[in-house]
C-alpha cells in the first residue's frame, strides 16, 4: 500500500493525534484551504495532526484541525483539512480523537461550523448536535 493512500475506518494502524509543529504551520494551513481564508486565526488558536506514528516525519498528516480554546471552557474547532478530498474517515478519526483530548483537558464542550455538506454528515456520526445560531445560520454541538 502506498504511504499516501487514504486511511480506512477498519484499517489497523492507530493514528495519533499531537499539536503541529511550528515548522509544520504552513503545511497545516494548506491542508485546511479555505476554510482558514473564511476565519481569523487568533494568535492563541491550536493546530493539531493525525498522524500515522510509523510514516516518515516529512510526510504529511492525514488530517489536521484548527481550535480555539476559550476561558469558558468552550473550544472551537475553527478549520479542518485532509490531504485527500474524499476524507469522510479521515474527518472522524480526527474529530473523535480530538473530542478525547479536549475532554482529557477539561474542556467542557466543542463546537463546530462544518463549511460543507459533506462534513455534516460527519459531524453528526461522530456525536455532535445542531444548534440553531441567529439568522440561518447552525453550529454544531458536543458538551463533554
Amino acid at each position: 500500500m502506498d504511504e499516501q493512500d487514504p486511511i480506512e475506518l477498519d484499517d489497523a494502524t492507530p493514528m495519533v493525534l499531537r499539536p503541529v509543529p511550528p515548522g509544520r504551520r504552513q503545511l497545516a494551513r494548506a491542508m485546511a484551504g479555505d476554510a482558514t481564508n473564511r476565519v481569523a486565526e487568533p494568535p492563541d488558536a491550536s493546530w493539531w495532526e493525525l498522524v500515522d506514528p510509523a510514516t516518515p516525519a516529512e510526510l504529511p498528516p492525514v488530517a489536521v484541525a484548527l481550535t480555539y480554546a476559550a476561558s469558558d471552557g468552550s473550544v472551537a474547532v475553527l478549520a479542518l483539512g485532509a490531504r485527500h478530498p474524499d476524507a469522510s474517515g479521515e474527518y472522524a478519526e480526527l474529530l473523535r480523537v480530538l473530542v478525547a483530548t479536549l475532554r482529557s483537558r477539561s474542556a467542557d464542550r466543542v463546537t463546530i461550523r462544518p463549511t460543507s455538506a459533506g462534513l455534516v454528515g460527519v459531524v453528526l456520526a461522530v456525536g455532535f448536535t445542531a444548534v440553531p445560531d441567529g439568522e440561518q445560520a447552525v453550529r454544531y454541538l458536543m458538551a463533554l
